[in-house]
């Protein structure tokens, strides 16, 4: 997952691995927190998959901004990378 603060310059936040499928991933604010949802294919007959979820971090514990940003809202946008 990679993240800015303006936009325009993005940093790697996090990075899931996995051996098996990885896919859909969401993220969701809930009572605080932020969690991930994924779905995972699992080696069954049946085609089911597991769907996995983890809280990455609680909300509101960003970095203070630097006076060269202070115009900016704070907020951070999030993009699922490759």
């Amino acid at each position: 997952i990679d993240v800015s603060r303006d936009g325009k310059t993005w940093e790697r936040k996090y990075r899931f691995e996995s051996e098996k499928s990885f896919q859909y991933p969401s993220l969701h604010e809930h009572n605080g927190s932020i969690w991930l949802t994924v779905t995972q294919g699992i080696s069954d007959p049946s085609g089911k998959e597991m769907i996995m979820f983890g809280k990455l971090e609680e909300t509101g514990r960003f970095k203070t901004l630097t006076k060269n940003h202070a115009s900016h809202t704070g907020r951070s946008a999030c993009a699922v990378g490759s």
